[in-house]
C-alpha cells in the first residue's frame, strides 16, 4: 500500500511538472510548419514528458515507453534540479524516427527572465551537419577563431557529425569548452575553461567514452 502511494505521488509530480513546463517555451514558426507532429515537453535529466517516459538508448535514438522510435517536435528543458524553478533554458527542434533532424535552437533565460537565442545548429540523420552558430546574450556571433574583419562569422561547421565543437560563456563571450567530434562522438582531448581562460578540466575520449579516469 505504501509503495503504491509513493508511485502515485511520483507520477502526479511528474505530470504537474510537465504541465508547468509547457508554459515556458513556444516555437510558433516550427509548430505551425509541422502541424501534423505531436509536441513533447521533456525534462533533460529524466527525459520524462508527463505520463510518457522518453529515453535515449545506447544507439543514440530517442524512444518512447512502448519502445517505438520518437517522432515529434521536442522542447528539451535544461535544469539543475527537479524543481521547475531551476529551468534555465531549452533545446528545441524535430526528432524523426528517434533522430534529430533539421534546425535546432538553444535558448537560455538572460536579463529579466527573457529567453535569448545562444545556439543554432543543423542535424541530418541524428548528426550535426552544416553551420553551427553560438551567440552571446546580445546576439553577437562568437567565432571559433576571432576575426574582427569577418562579419557574421560561422562559429564552426560539421559534416556527418565530424567537426570542432565549441561553447562559450554567453554573457562575455569567453571560451568555455572545446573538443573534436567524429560521427557525433567525442574524440581526443576536450578542454573546459573558467571565465578567465584557465583550464578547469581536460578529458580524453575515444569513440565517445572518457578514458582518463
Amino acid at each position: 500500500m505504501k509503495t503504491t502511494l509513493i508511485i502515485c505521488i511520483l507520477l502526479c509530480s511528474i505530470s504537474s511538472f510537465g504541465q508547468e513546463l509547457k508554459h515556458y517555451a513556444k516555437n510558433k514558426a516550427l509548430e505551425k510548419t509541422n502541424k501534423a507532429l505531436p509536441v513533447y515537453h521533456v525534462i533533460d535529466y529524466t527525459l520524462i514528458d508527463g505520463s510518457q517516459n522518453i529515453t535515449l538508448n545506447e544507439d543514440g535514438l530517442y524512444i518512447r515507453s512502448d519502445s517505438s522510435l520518437l517522432t515529434g517536435i521536442v522542447y528539451l528543458y535544461l535544469t539543475t534540479s527537479d524543481d521547475p524553478e531551476s529551468v534555465y533554458g531549452w533545446y528545441n527542434g524535430i526528432i524523426i524516427n528517434g533522430k534529430k533532424e533539421g534546425g535546432w535552437r538553444k535558448e537560455i533565460y538572460a536579463k529579466r527572465k527573457k529567453s535569448v537565442l545562444v545556439q543554432e545548429m543543423k542535424y541530418k540523420n541524428g548528426l550535426l551537419d552544416g553551420d553551427f552558430y553560438v551567440y552571446d546574450i546580445y546576439g553577437n556571433t562568437l567565432p571559433l577563431i576571432n576575426n574582427q574583419q569577418v562579419k557574421n562569422h560561422t562559429t564552426s561547421f560539421f559534416r556527418n557529425g565530424n567537426g570542432t565543437y565549441v561553447d562559450f560563456y554567453y554573457e562575455d563571450g569567453a571560451l568555455k569548452e572545446e573538443g573534436k567530434l567524429r560521427r557525433g562522438r567525442k574524440l581526443g582531448q576536450w578542454h573546459l575553461y573558467d571565465k578567465q581562460g584557465n583550464v578547469l578540466k581536460v578529458e580524453t575520449y575515444d569513440n565517445g567514452f572518457c578514458i582518463n579516469y
